[in-house]
């Protein structure tokens, strides 16, 4: 079970990762800062990439 587990979510690193990208884009939502989203997301994901990377 713990290798379902391991391959349906990942390490913790992973799940972090999303879970900021998400908690950014729903912040972004929740204050109609679209323009502003679509500055700040593609910077965000390819940062989590990056730590993840390492």
């Amino acid at each position: 079970m713990n290798a379902f587990f391991k391959t349906l979510f990942g390490d913790r690193r992973t799940v972090a990762a999303v879970a900021l990208v998400l908690l950014l884009e729903a912040v972004l939502l929740w204050t109609a800062a679209y323009p502003v989203g679509a500055l700040l997301v593609p910077p965000a994901v390819l940062a989590a990439v990056a730590w993840l990377s390492r």
